[in-house]
């Protein structure tokens, strides 16, 4: 069976003296390069011709060239070896090599230390470790954290591949409970708020994530202490000017408006109270105006039945607003 690992045998070349380096990589010649620049900028003299004469003249007095390619290592180390004798390279007058060639052992496969049960208890032991613990959430480590996430960045490529990792990805009940624990009484910061909003702005959800959603959330009934949270979050919150306008031009839904209007049970009274009112009429309307009516009518300066003309008003306006709806 044929490998399918491919060796490249390269050379480096000297433009102005002309003098050649040979070598042998599985690797691509690019990348190759990327290693010699590394070496030559941790290593500090000494025998080491090639990284000596990197830092000498530089990286951009060198060009590249490929001599061979081959599918055996075994055949790229009689190839690398012909190539160092035919061009003379281990001359230093023509050349930075060294060796003359066609040793090259491949490195062995290096296996992942977290199969190892032992490495793995052993790391899971240190980072549960009160220690552990204290070096990160020092102050000056979540900086330095922070400096190294916020000047990431991440290709299209990768973004499109973590975002199909995770697309199918199943969470467990423990691990949303590790998360739930670890997001309760978080304190989002002003700019991490105003980065969210930033994000958030614009972004137009697809019709299968809209769907999504929807069937997430339908049949979810919020728990009592959820709902206190909500209305402890939301009690004093001043809306915009802008907000307020587009929910006056907002366009009601014409199905869930006639949806609404067609169910003549919510608009039969059951009972009235001492004032005639109902007590069931346009959901929150009809029950406001029967627990405060008298409240109502002072406030307003009407009398009982120029209530009932508003409420008439409302409902007739409704209708407008799903007739043009459906129109336009």
């Amino acid at each position: 069976m044929e490998s399918k690992t491919i060796w490249t045998i390269y050379c480096h070349v000297h433009v102005e003296s002309g003098r050649i380096y040979v070598g042998l990589t599985r690797q691509t010649v690019e990348r190759r390069w990327a290693s010699h620049l590394s070496k030559a900028r941790s290593t500090k003299g000494g025998r080491w011709y090639f990284p000596n004469a990197i830092r000498k003249y530089g990286k951009d007095a060198f060009s590249h060239h490929v001599l061979g390619i081959c599918h055996d290592v075994d055949q790229a180390n009689l190839v690398e070896e012909c190539w160092i004798f035919l061009l003379d390279t281990r001359n230093l007058e023509k050349g930075f090599n060294l060796a003359e060639g066609g040793l090259h052992v491949p490195h062995p496969i290096r296996k992942n230390p977290w199969d190892d049960p032992t490495y793995r208890a052993k790391q899971l032991e240190r980072f549960n470790s009160p220690e552990w613990a204290a070096r990160m959430n020092d102050p000056v480590t979540k900086a330095k954290m922070s400096v190294a996430s916020s000047s990431r960045t991440y290709s299209d490529e990768v973004r499109s591949k973590v975002a199909e990792a995770g697309r199918d990805r199943e969470v467990s009940d423990k691990t949303r409970q590790k998360i739930s624990t670890g997001l309760t009484g978080r304190k989002l910061s002003p700019e991490h708020i105003a980065n969210s909003s930033r994000a958030q702005t614009g972004k137009k959800l697809s019709p299968e994530h809209v769907a999504k959603v929807a069937a997430a959330n339908t049949g979810k009934a919020h728990s009592q202490e959820s709902r206190e949270a909500i209305s402890r979050a939301l009690a004093g919150r001043k809306l915009s000017l802008e907000h307020v306008k587009k929910i006056k031009n907002r366009s009601p839904n014409p199905d869930a408006v006639t949806k609404m209007l067609n169910t003549r049970t919510s608009f039969i009274p059951k009972e009235l109270c001492k004032n005639g009112h109902r007590r069931e009429g346009l959901s929150k309307v009809g029950k406001v105006f029967c627990k405060v009516c008298r409240y109502a009518s002072r406030k307003a300066g009407m009398s009982k039945p120029g209530i009932r003309e508003r409420l008439a008003a409302y409902k007739h306006s409704w209708h407008l607003k799903v007739k043009k709806a459906r129109v336009q």
